[in-house]
């Protein structure tokens, strides 16, 4: 049996069986010389490291002048080398040089791996993210990029056999990757269609199904997609796309989330299956489901709840009554959980809700501005409330006027439009106006329309008027001010102590003679007569201030009745027959001498009950003082008028009882008649009958 190569040096030999040489006159070969072994030596060394560079030895063995040993000190020397070196040192050109071809060779066949290395690596990256399979020949892509390689590089064989041999075998993985990317691409696409599948059949049975009888439909329907189905799916895949369709539905249909996840399941076969949810495998996705699903139910309940209450508050503006509603509202929601709707924010949406209402009637109704505004101000004043569009066009009425508008019509319509609202406000609800405007905004607003109606000067000269108000004379240039100013002070005096009955608490006393002065000396400038000019800016600021029972009073703001004179009687009334009903019966009050006056330093919104002559606060019968607010006042105006409404319906209700009780009457006598049991009626009704023998 002949002997091979032996790998362990000390063992190695040329042991052949040989014949026996015999003696005879034939030629003999000599026998053969042992060749040198050197270079297959190499080759088994450096291939125990590479293939590649195993083969290049006998391509080098003509040439090879180093030793086996010089080979491989190059490649251990370099061994550290990453594939990513190597392409950088082949691109730079800075690939090391051997000592000997030995050497050089070996370097080379490495340097030709390594940058194969390099390239098949960022190739593979490309393959698996980036590229577009379907649009790109893969394999041509590597092929091409191998032959500019070599074209650019590959002059070198001991370079460029090892380069592509690398290449050619990761080629080979291409085909390989191609198959599984078809695989990949069939089971997307069977997963695919039965997501597709499922979605569709829980949109087709939304509002139709409840959520549990849509979860069974969907459980059906994946039950004909598995491995018994029609697309022969693997069971476990085609509960992850169910668990795909509970994730994409918990937000925007949470109780049909939660239903796919919760219900009991039933196999193709017909054998009970665990809840989604009851799945070891699939419990940590189900609870995020779950917790989206209820966070968005509790989203709807709450949304449901903000809707019905700000429906609700609407409903209570329009009747006039949105403060007994008015405040935060607690909504309890499907989690257990309570969540509190704002009663800003609830305010802020009935506003809206009843501006869209208002259009709507509006436009039915064919209503104007001025028509508007008068509706809604009965609603607004009841319920306690401003009309954002009233409020918005009366603020700073004063400020918004000066000279300069009397020269832009823009600027001075814009102030003749808010006047326009200050005038319906005022014929609706004088006192209403105190809600809207301060006493500037009042008095430049009177002067306006006494300046018109009274003095008959146009728009433009009515507001001169007006703005002039409020400016400061130059005494020096105006004479006749000077020498009727005692005349028009003195008669302001007489004035506000006996006709108008001004209330001279100090500063209220102060405030409105230097204002009636004022505007006086204004008018008598003007050429006026200084007791028509007295009268008229005694108008001017009555005019714009409440009254009560023939006196003027000052500082009065807030949003109070619609009819202040009249509540405040009422209160009086309240306060007599109540608190002080001993002093009253006993003769100690008079009922005509008590009106409401502010409370110094309450802001205009309270009052108590004084003596209109000596304004000497009025006690109850345990001494105590009487006080009321604006607010009070207007919830026992809201009261009156819903007693008012109260017996108005059962007067129209027992109107209408009465007339279907004489229309049932008439029914019934008309009925006996034709039935004949109405014996004698001809003659009741003085009938005549004929006589039965003619005569």
């Amino acid at each position: 049996m002949a002997q091979g190569r032996v790998q362990v040096r000390d063992m190695q030999s040329d042991i052949r069986l040989r014949p026996a040489p015999l003696q005879s006159d034939t030629y003999a070969a000599p026998a053969r010389v042992q060749g040198d072994q050197n270079l297959a030596r190499l080759s088994d060394a450096l291939g125990s490291f590479s293939n590649s560079l195993g083969n290049l030895v006998p391509l080098a063995g003509r040439e090879n002048k180093g030793t086996e040993d010089d080979a491989y000190q190059a490649q251990r020397k370099y061994a550290g080398w990453t594939p990513a070196q190597w392409n950088e040192a082949v691109v730079a050109g800075s690939v090391p040089k051997g000592a000997v071809n030995t050497e050089t060779m070996a370097i080379s066949a490495m340097a030709g791996d390594g940058m194969a290395a390099h390239q098949v690596e960022a190739l593979r990256e490309e393959l698996m993210t980036t590229a577009d399979w379907e649009a790109t020949d893969v394999e041509q892509r590597v092929r091409q990029q191998m032959a500019d390689t070599l074209e650019q590089y590959g002059s070198d064989k001991n370079f460029g056999k090892p380069y592509a041999r690398r290449m050619e075998s990761f080629l080979g993985t291409i085909g390989n990757m191609k198959q599984t990317r078809q695989i990949e691409k069939f089971e997307q696409t069977k997963k695919d269609s039965a997501f597709s599948h499922l979605s569709i059949t829980a949109a087709d049975t939304k509002g139709k199904l409840t959520a549990d009888e849509r979860a069974d439909r969907v459980m059906a329907e994946a039950k004909n997609l598995g491995k018994d189905g029609v697309l022969v799916m693997d069971n476990a895949a085609v509960d992850q796309e169910i668990l795909n369709l509970a994730a994409r539905s918990a937000e925007d249909d949470p109780e049909l989330a939660l239903a796919l996840i919760d219900r009991g399941r039933t196999g193709s076969k017909g054998e009970k299956l665990p809840s989604l949810a009851s799945k070891r495998n699939s419990i940590d996705r189900t609870e995020a489901i779950r917790s989206v699903a209820v966070k968005a139910i509790d989203e709807k309940a709450f949304a449901a709840g903000v809707q019905e209450h700000t429906r609700a508050g609407l409903e209570a503006l329009s009747a006039g009554d949105f403060d007994a509603y008015d405040g935060d509202k607690i909504i309890q929601l499907p989690s257990g959980a309570t969540r509190k709707y704002e009663g800003a924010t609830l305010k802020d949406n009935v506003l809206r809700a009843y501006e869209a209402q208002s259009d709507v009637v509006a436009k039915e109704g064919r209503e104007t501005g001025s028509q508007r505004i008068a509706r809604e101000e009965r609603a607004f004043t009841m319920s306690g409330l401003k009309n954002p569009k009233v409020e918005t066009a009366l603020s700073n009425l004063a400020g918004s006027a000066d000279q300069s508008i009397l020269q832009d019509e823009e600027a001075r319509n814009k102030v003749l439009g808010k006047l326009e609202v200050y005038q319906t406000i005022r014929k609706n609800s004088a006192s209403r106006l105190t809600a809207y405007t301060k006493e500037p905004d009042r008095e430049f607003a009177e002067a306006f329309f006494i300046a018109r109606n009274d003095m008959n000067l146009d728009d433009k000269g009515a507001l001169e008027y007006a703005i002039s108000v409020n400016s400061v004379l130059d005494k020096s240039t105006l004479p006749s001010v000077v020498y009727h100013q005692d005349e028009i002070s003195t008669a302001v005096s007489s004035l506000m102590n006996t006709t108008y009955g001004y209330d001279p608490d100090a500063a209220n006393y102060a405030s409105v003679h230097a204002k009636i002065t004022k505007i006086a000396q204004h008018n008598v400038a003007r050429g006026m007569e200084p007791t028509k000019a007295i009268t008229a800016a005694a108008k001017v600021i009555s005019g714009s201030a409440v009254m009560h029972n023939g006196v003027v009073l000052g500082n009065v703001n807030g949003a109070g009745p619609r009819d202040f004179p009249k509540m405040a009687d009422k209160a009086i009334e309240t306060f007599l027959s109540g608190p002080a009903k001993k002093r009253f019966g006993a003769g100690q009050i008079d009922r005509g001498d008590l009106i409401l006056r502010p409370i110094s330093g309450a802001d205009g919104t309270r009052f108590t009950i004084v003596d209109k002559e000596t304004f000497d606060p009025i006690r109850a019968d345990d001494g105590q003082f009487f006080a009321v607010s604006l607010d009070n006042l207007r919830k026992y105006e809201l009261s009156l008028d819903k007693q008012e409404a109260e017996e108005k319906r059962k007067t129209v209700r027992k109107d209408i009882d009465t007339t279907n009780t004489k229309k049932d009457g008439q029914h019934r006598r008309e009925t006996d008649i034709k039935a004949g049991r109405q014996k004698g009626f001809l003659e009741r009704e003085g009938i005549q009958l004929p006589s039965l023998n003619g005569r």
